[in-house]
């Protein structure tokens, strides 16, 4: 990159990252974030004395890059295993709970033979796709969950189980979720280990925070252009900023 200064929008995991990153690049950089903490939409609440996380509530084995950063900011001792069960509540009022594979209380009969259907046909001896990047678009991508599971009102694996994870993992519903990303959701879920810290998930991140020009309370209104390439930004107290790029 040959710009002079960087502007990186938002605090969040991906720009703290991306902050990091040109740092240790030696670029100059600003971080402007719109509120006053960073972190995205990973934040930890304490209420009545227990603490607990919003947004990204673990991190998976399969998150590398998290993983080797944890490491590099020596948090690797302060990892928590999460090993625990979930617990839900349908619509109507009955509990549902859900158990590990290779099977599931809450499910039924029916819904277990479901969830292994599709576990052999599309993890087991489907294609194995990269987990935490696209690479092609396969047909399995333009047919969403909504479409292929359509659901009768009484299978709780079409029901509950899709419509749980498209939202959980993908902050989505059926209708917004593909069958080619609901195979990264499964493989995710269902075959990586959990890690969290005691003190909270921001923890990662406010410690990366720590060595990194940011500019909190710093709301971008809108992105400048010079021929069609981003150069700076502008805030709403019409302050501006200049860089070589802005990400």
């Amino acid at each position: 990159m040959s710009a002079t200064h960087c502007i990186v929008v938002g605090g969040g995991p991906g720009g703290l990252y991306a902050g990091h990153l040109l740092k240790r690049a030696g670029i100059s950089y600003e971080i402007l974030e719109a509120s006053d903490r960073v972190g995205g939409r990973v934040i930890t609440r304490e209420h009545n004395g227990d603490r607990f996380d919003i947004g990204a509530q673990v991190y998976h084995s399969s998150y590398t890059h998290c993983l080797a950063l944890m490491r590099e900011l020596g948090l690797e001792k302060r990892q928590v295993p999460v090993d625990t069960t979930a617990h839900y509540r349908m619509q109507g009022g009955r509990a549902w709970i859900q158990g590990s594979a290779p099977w599931m209380p809450g499910l039924g009969a029916r819904g277990n033979l479901e969830l292994w259907r599709y576990l052999v046909k599309h993890i087991l001896f489907g294609r194995r796709l990269p987990l935490h990047r696209i690479e092609e678009v396969l047909p399995g991508d333009e047919m969403s969950v909504a479409s292929h599971y359509p659901g009768d009102g009484e299978s709780l694996f079409s029901q509950f189980l899709m419509p749980l994870l498209c939202a959980a993992m993908n902050v989505s519903s059926t209708d917004n979720t593909s069958m080619q990303h609901l195979q990264h959701i499964f493989r995710i879920t269902a075959f990586t280990k959990m890690y969290s810290f005691d003190d909270g998930n921001i923890v990662l991140w406010n410690e990366l925070a720590k060595g990194l020009k940011i500019g909190r309370n710093s709301y971008v209104a809108k992105l400048l252009f010079e021929s069609e390439r981003g150069c700076g930004v502008s805030s709403a107290g019409a302050r501006s900023a200049r860089g070589g790029e802005v990400v």
